[in-house]
C-alpha cells in the first residue's frame, strides 16, 4: 500500500552537513510538480546538528550493522521517501548493493550501482582503470619495487576514505615494512603539490552536466575548510575524461574526482557521491548541481554544459552551533531559521 505521507528526500549520515542538508532542501522544493518539501535526515547518533535543521530525523543503527539496510528501506517506504542522498564513501559502499531493493520502494539513490562505486571505491582497481583509459594517475608501487624507492612515500588503505590510515614515510625501507604487515595497505609516491577537486554530475542517459574544479586551498581530517573555484585546461580535460570513462562504465549521479594539480595534473581518486564541499561547486552552477539530483528523482531531465560555472568563487565554512535539551534540538547559533 502507498504511503499517504507527501512526497520526501532523506539525508543519511547527514550529521554535520547542514549547508548541503540546506542547500538540497532548497533544491528538492523548486524540482518537480508538486516538489519534494519535506527533508529527513537519519543517523546512528540520537542527536546531531543536521536534525534541527530537518522536517524530522531517524535514529538508524551502525552503518556495519545487518539491521541497516532494511531500517532505511522502512523509512523509505512509510515516509514516501523520493529521493536519498548519501554523504560518505562508507555510506555509499554498503547501499550500493541494494539500489533495486530501493528502487522498488519508489527511492532513487542518488549514488552509483555497486559494481561502480566499487571500483571508485578500490584504490588498486581504481589504478588499473586510468591505466587502460590513459588516464593520468599517482602510480602504485608495487612490493618488489618499494624497497628500493627513495622518500617520501605515501602508505594508506587500499579503501581508505579521506586521510584516515594515511601515513608519510621517508624511506622506501620503512614503506615496505608497513606493506609487509596489512596487505591491505598500498604506497604511492607522495607529491608535494596543490590539490584539486572537480564536483561533476553525470545524468540519466550519460552525460556530463556539470564539472566544476576548486582548489582545496585550506583542508582538515580530508575535507576542504576553504576552497575556490577555478578554470585550469589541463586539470578540466583530465577530469572530463575521467567522467566520461566511467560514464561509459555505467556510473551515473553525483561524482568527486580529486587531483594534483602538479605540471602534469595525476588523478588520487574518484568519490562516488557529492564531495564535502560540493555546497561551492553547487553556489557556482546557479544550484545546479544539488537541483539535477532533486529533478532526476522527480522524473525530469537535466542537461546543461558542464563549463558552465562561475570562476572565482570561494567559500570559507566555519563551526556554528546547535544547542540541545532533553535530547531535542532548540535552538542554533546562527540561526539559519530565523535568517
Amino acid at each position: 500500500m502507498q504511503s499517504a505521507s507527501p512526497p520526501s528526500a532523506l539525508i543519511t549520515c547527514g550529521g554535520k552537513w547542514v549547508g548541503s542538508l540546506l542547500g538540497l532542501r532548497e533544491a528538492f522544493s523548486t524540482a518537480g510538480n508538486p516538489g519534494i518539501h519535506r527533508l529527513y535526515v537519519a543517523d546512528a547518533a540520537g542527536v546531531t546538528a543536521a536534525s534541527y535543521f530537518a522536517d524530522q530525523s531517524f535514529r538508524v543503527p551502525l552503518i556495519n550493522s545487518s539491521d541497516y539496510i532494511d531500517s532505511l528501506l522502512d523509512i523509505c517506504r512509510g515516509f514516501n521517501v523520493k529521493s536519498l542522498v548519501p554523504l560518505i564513501d562508507l555510506d555509499v559502499a554498503r547501499i550500493a548493493p541494494h539500489l533495486d531493493s530501493f528502487e522498488s520502494a519508489g527511492t532513487r539513490v542518488a549514488a552509483p550501482r555497486y559494481e561502480v562505486a566499487s571500483l571508485c571505491i578500490d584504490k588498486v582497481r581504481f589504478a588499473d582503470f586510468c591505466s587502460r583509459h590513459s588516464l593520468s594517475h599517482v602510480p602504485l608501487l608495487g612490493a618488489s619495487d618499494v624497497f628500493f624507492t627513495s622518500g617520501p612515500i605515501a602508505v594508506k588503505p587500499r579503501t581508505g576514505f579521506g586521510s584516515r590510515g594515511f601515513m608519510r614515510v621517508e624511506s622506501g625501507r620503512q614503506a615496505s615494512e608497513l606493506l609487509a604487515t596489512d596487505p591491505e595497505l598500498i604506497a604511492q609516491p607522495f607529491i608535494d603539490s596543490s590539490e584539486v577537486s572537480l564536483d561533476g554530475y553525470i545524468n540519466s542517459n550519460g552525460e556530463c552536466t556539470i564539472l566544476v574544479p576548486r582548489l582545496r586551498e585550506k583542508v582538515v581530517g580530508g575535507e576542504a575548510q576553504q576552497s575556490t573555484t577555478i578554470t585550469h585546461e589541463s586539470v578540466w580535460d583530465l577530469g572530463l575524461r575521467t567522467v566520461q570513462a566511467l560514464a561509459e562504465y555505467g556510473y551515473r549521479g553525483p561524482i568527486n574526482i580529486q587531483a594534483f594539480l602538479s605540471a602534469t595534473p595525476m588523478l588520487i581518486e574518484v568519490n562516488p557521491r557529492l564531495g564535502s564541499c560540493s555546497v561551492l561547486s553547487n553556489r557556482a552552477t546557479g544550484g545546479r548541481l544539488f537541483w539535477s539530483i532533486a529533478a532526476e528523482a522527480s522524473g525530469m531531465s537535466v542537461g546543461g554544459s558542464p563549463d558552465d560555472y562561475e570562476v572565482g568563487l570561494s567559500v570559507h565554512r566555519f563551526v556554528g552551533d546547535v544547542y540541545v535539551r532533553d535530547q531535542v534540538p532548540f535552538a542554533s547559533v546562527p540561526d539559519v531559521q530565523k535568517l
